[in-house]
């Protein structure tokens, strides 16, 4: 897959943030934005998801261009509803890059492409609270994702579901008005919301860092520019900048942990750090996901490992995988408290 030379991850990034006032607005904002790092392509495709009892089921679909998605949709949700859990668990759950016809069931399940586009390649992100986005292009020729590729990618990824989550539990309302910590351009405190004292110094970097990242290294470095800015900090806060209706700066503090299965001898960065580790991400993927060094992911995980009484890190993501992926959820659609594992 070939991505744009002038391609910058963080518009993709801001458009995820950016206030949009209902969840297809915004999924269209976001593939707009998506199509340099999608490379060439015929038709540009997104659809948000949610997993449930190794189901998946669409919740909104939007096609770049096109405003009448009536049929594509349909054909959609009938090639979803075929799909048994071992194809759900291998394609939409985790982030990674994934060709149209492995990510529509193939002739297996009776994948039809549209005349003339039958290749193409889609990208999945999906996080611990059972949601997800596919971005998919369809074109006439197979496409190959470089490692580079598939790093920015997942990244990204990271962003739009840390996002997306934002969007579902806090009603999609404007982040300065939503701020639990609110910096101005300056990086002064204007204002800090009940229970949020203590996560001011913190929070304070990490505002320094999405400045730097929309600084010069936007344009010159984009990669070293969505490093630099972490989907969250310190595994439950995400922060962004934000130009109010005014031209003024500021930069928004707002907790966004992640979903965890409850296991009670667990502390909770361990439960969000396992809880991802069952979705496949490697240590890496996490530690840039939660905002924490990689160095603790692999301290965490061995704790946790050692915990449970589990004697490799596969019997502990197997045990998690199958309580994630495999059961109902035990919460609604839009919470993110977790399920239980037995004491």
């Amino acid at each position: 897959m070939r991505s744009d030379d002038k391609f910058r991850p963080l518009d993709v990034v801001d458009a995820a943030y950016a206030a949009a006032t209902d969840e297809r607005t915004w999924l269209s904002n976001v593939l707009t934005q998506m199509r340099p790092l999608m490379g060439p392509g015929v038709m540009l495709q997104a659809f948000s998801y949610r997993v449930d009892d190794g189901r998946c089921s669409a919740r909104e679909y939007v096609v770049d261009g096109m405003s009448d998605v009536t049929g594509f949709r349909a054909r959609l949700e009938e090639s979803l509803g075929r799909f048994e859990a071992d194809l759900v668990q291998r394609a939409f759950t985790g982030t990674r890059a994934i060709g149209v016809r492995e990510l529509f069931g193939g002739d297996e399940y009776g994948y039809t492409p549209p005349p003339g586009l039958s290749e193409g390649a889609g990208f999945t992100t999906f996080d611990t609270t059972h949601h997800g986005i596919a971005f998919v292009v369809l074109s006439n020729e197979r496409r190959q994702v470089t490692p580079a590729e598939l790093r920015r990618w997942q990244r990204v990824g990271a962003h739009v579901s840390a996002a997306f989550r934002l969007r579902r539990r806090r009603d999609a309302r404007p982040a300065i008005d939503d701020a639990d910590v609110l910096f101005d351009a300056r990086l002064k405190v204007v204002r800090v919301g009940a229970g949020s004292d203590a996560a001011v110094p913190g929070l304070t970097s990490a505002a320094e860092a999405v400045r730097a990242a929309h600084g010069k290294l936007r344009s010159a470095s984009p990669d070293d520019a969505l490093e630099l800015w972490r989907a969250l900090f310190a595994g439950r806060w995400s922060v962004q900048e934000v130009i109010d209706t005014d031209g003024k700066c500021f930069f928004v503090g707002r907790r966004n942990p992640p979903g965890a299965i409850a296991a009670h001898a667990l502390t909770e960065l361990e439960r969000f750090v396992v809880s991802a580790a069952a979705l496949g991400h490697g240590n890496k993927l996490i530690g840039y996901e939660l905002g924490v060094p990689v160095s603790s992911v692999a301290r965490l995980l061995s704790s946790a490992q050692q915990k449970l009484g589990l004697d490799s890190r596969a019997e502990l993501v197997r045990m998690f995988t199958a309580l994630s992926i495999g059961r109902r959820a035990a919460t609604s659609d839009d919470d993110a408290r977790s399920r239980t594992l037995p004491r």
